[in-house]
């Protein structure tokens, strides 16, 4: 069985990894021509993104840029990981020390 994946699901991941990369403010232009993407869907993910709390405009200079609402997703993991019983418990038997990882 060959596994599908959602266009929007990739692209907006995608939208999220090129800020990671360019570490700026981006332009709607710089955004589509830099993933490949039509200027209409483009514009219409970023719209979501914006209204769902992710991304912020500045109209001033027309560019957008990733909110902490981004970096809050993951801020939880390293707890989860790490703490007895967590996800470090599925890699590392019970029995072994933590040094031995």
């Amino acid at each position: 069985m060959q596994r599908t994946k959602v266009k929007s699901a990739s692209r907006t991941l995608e939208v999220l990894e090129l800020f990671m990369e360019e570490r700026r403010p981006l332009r709607l232009n710089e955004i589509y021509k830099a993933l490949g993407y039509p200027q209409s869907s483009a514009t219409n993910l970023l719209k979501s993104m914006l209204v769902m709390g992710y991304l912020n405009y500045n109209r001033a200079n027309m560019t957008y840029l990733p909110t902490m609402r981004v970096s809050a997703l993951g801020n939880w993991l390293p707890q989860a990981i790490y703490r007895e019983g967590g996800l470090i418990s599925l890699v590392c038997p019970p029995s072994a020390p933590m040094a031995q990882i």
